[in-house]
């Protein structure tokens, strides 16, 4: 692996953003007073690869990853990894609340297409990994783990600085500490434990050995040969085996048979022979007789049965056939109330023509009252009009007194009374009749 450029931001002690660059060095030295951020250079380039830095004490702590005040913090490796071109980016974050926290947020890790890009918004990229699987796959990337990366490639200050100041006796722990010699010892512990187990081991087998001195060439060519005729005994059992189990099932149910056999012939021997026995010949001859014109019959009758089925197959429709019946029941039921029938016909036709008469007459009637009504509407409305007429002049001759001079008018008064009755009478009439 090597680095071509680191980009901080609010990490550690560089609040603000802060770019080292690699590209074309080999050997570089980070020279400066004490604080001056040398040792974070080394713990940004670790915790870009890992997510932790060894002098945290801590794999998981991320705390000392943000500057003081700082909620937010970048950092962002650009690396060179057989033969190809990487960046990988973590951003830390303090969460408000009562209990503040920092996490780490948005972590990838991403190829990068031109091989001479520096992981810039405009440089395309292939992404690898990102969140939790970053480290995981750094680790594959460069085939060490956080441990190893700590102990091989950035070797904790403090413990170096041990290393320069101690004594030539105390030199050799400390390098054992700083590169993981120690497993060596725990291999060499462990071999010896396991050379042990091994050495008891070959003493108990080589007892075991000594139990078997008579395993002689003689004794095994014996042990062989009797091997051999053993083999053949039981392919010669196998081969009789089969044969021997069905004379045994045989045998089985042949004592079962017997058994049988003797209990039915106890049985027969204290039979004795009932009266009437020279006649059961003849009784079976007859019941045999009986049997054989009964299948007689029975054949006849299942050939009739047959023929019946056939015709029944054969024959239409029953669906048909039953409408057919209705409809000839219905026909008969018809016929027998036709006589009926036609004296009704002949009746309703009488009816109808006396009917149609008074129906003409009816109408005539009808036409003769409407003629009435109108031309007693057109008498009421004159009579009416004569009426209002009769009134007006009664009213105004009502009103009127005779000269002194005038005759005796009470001739005429009663005659203009008799008809202004008259023509009262006539209007109630006209109105009733209306």
């Amino acid at each position: 692996m090597r680095p071509v450029l680191l980009e901080m931001t609010g990490f550690a002690s560089f609040r603000e953003k802060t770019e080292v660059s690699f590209a074309d060095t080999d050997y570089f030295a980070l020279v400066g007073p004490t604080g001056a951020g040398k040792s974070t250079v080394i713990d940004a380039l670790t915790f870009a690869l890992y997510g932790s830095v060894a002098r945290w004490d801590h794999e998981g702590l991320v705390a000392p990853a943000l500057a003081p005040t700082a909620n937010r913090a970048t950092v962002r490796l650009v690396f060179d990894a057989g033969g190809m071109r990487y960046h990988v980016v973590r951003e830390v974050r303090r969460s408000g609340g009562k209990k503040p926290t920092v996490s780490v947020k948005n972590v990838r890790l991403e190829r990068l297409i031109d091989p001479t890009a520096l992981g810039g918004p405009e440089d395309d990229a292939d992404p690898v990994a990102a969140d939790s699987e970053v480290t995981p796959a750094i680790e594959r990337l460069l085939g060490l783990t956080f441990k190893h990366f700590c102990t091989c490639v950035a070797l904790p200050q403090g413990d170096f600085a041990e290393f320069l100041h101690a004594k030539a006796a105390d030199r050799q722990k400390i390098l054992i500490k700083l590169l993981g010699l120690e497993v060596y010892e725990r291999i060499g512990r462990r071999a010896g434990v396991t050379a042990e187990q091994q050495k008891q081991r070959a003493a108990v087998l080589t007892e075991q050995l000594g139990s078997y001195a008579d395993a002689t060439d003689e004794a095994v060519e014996a042990l062989a040969a009797r091997m051999t005729a053993l083999a053949e005994l039981d392919e010669r059992v196998t081969a009789a085996l089969p044969g021997l189990n069905d004379a045994t099932r045989a045998h089985d149910e042949a004592r079962q048979c017997v058994a049988v056999l003797t209990k039915e012939l106890a049985v027969l021997d204290a039979l004795e022979r009932p009266d009437g026995v020279e006649d059961l010949e003849t009784r079976r001859q007859a019941a045999a007789d009986a049997v054989t014109a009964a299948r007689a019959g029975l054949e006849t009758t299942e050939a009739a049965d047959e023929a019946a089925r056939a015709a029944l197959a054969a024959a239409p429709d029953r669906s048909a056939l039953e409408r057919i019946r209705a409809a000839r029941t219905e026909l008969a039921e018809a016929e027998k109330a036709l006589p009926g029938l036609e004296e009704a016909a002949k009746a309703a036709t009488a009816a109808k023509t006396a009917a149609s008469a008074a129906v003409t007459e009816a109408v005539a009637a009808v036409d003769v009252a409407r003629k009435t009504r109108d031309t007693t509407a057109r008498a009421a409305e004159d009579a009416a009009a004569r009426a209002d007429v009769s009134r007006r002049e009664r009213d105004r001759l009502s009103g009127l007194r005779p000269p002194a001079d005038l005759g005796d008018l009470s001739a005429e008064a009663a005659r203009v009374a008799k008809r202004t009755s008259a023509a009262e009478t006539r209007l109630r009439t006209a109105e009733a009749a209306d």
